[in-house]
C-alpha cells in the first residue's frame, strides 16, 4: 500500500477504498490468468507491474480529482531518464556466477548511482530535508 491509501482512508472518501481494493484484486487476477500461461515468469512480473501501475494510477486520480492533492512536481519527470540510464548501466555491468553476489553487487552499484543522482539534482525535497546536516558540505546548498 502507498501513503495515498492512508490519505484516502482518513478522508471522507474512505468508502472508495473498498472499490479500489476490489478493482485491484480483479485486475491482478485477470492479468495473471492471461499473462502467466502466455509468458511464464515474465508474465507474472508483467501482471504485477500492470496491476501496480493501474492501482497507483487509480489512487492518484482520486487524490487529484476529489481532494486536489498531488505528490508530484514537474521536476520529478527527471526520474524517467535517470531510471533509463540506471537500467542501461545495469545491463552493462558484468554478471557474477553466484546469484547472491550478483544481486548484492549490482544492486549496490546501481542504487548508489541513483542516490547520488537524486542528491546531485535535488529532485526530491523530502530526501534533502531528511539528510540535511548529514551530507558533506559539497552536496549541500
Amino acid at each position: 500500500m502507498t501513503c495515498s491509501h492512508t490519505v484516502v482512508s482518513t478522508s471522507r472518501y474512505y468508502k472508495w477504498n473498498i472499490y479500489y481494493t476490489i478493482s485491484v484484486l480483479v485486475m491482478s487476477f485477470v492479468s495473471t490468468v492471461f499473462l502467466i500461461p502466455a509468458y511464464g515468469t515474465l508474465g507474472a512480473a508483467l501482471a504485477m507491474l500492470l496491476t501496480n501501475i493501474v492501482s497507483y494510477g487509480l489512487q492518484q486520480l482520486l487524490l487529484s480529482v476529489k481532494m486536489h492533492v498531488s505528490p508530484f512536481t514537474s521536476r520529478m519527470l527527471l526520474l524517467i531518464p535517470i531510471a533509463a540510464v540506471a537500467w542501461g548501466i545495469d545491463a552493462l555491468l558484468p554478471t557474477f556466477s553466484s546469484v547472491w553476489i550478483d544481486l548484492f553487487v549490482r544492486s549496490a552499484l546501481v542504487g548508489l548511482g541513483l542516490l547520488l543522482a537524486l542528491l546531485a539534482l535535488r529532485i526530491t525535497p523530502e530526501l534533502m530535508s531528511m539528510l540535511e546536516g548529514k551530507l558533506p558540505k559539497r552536496l549541500r546548498r
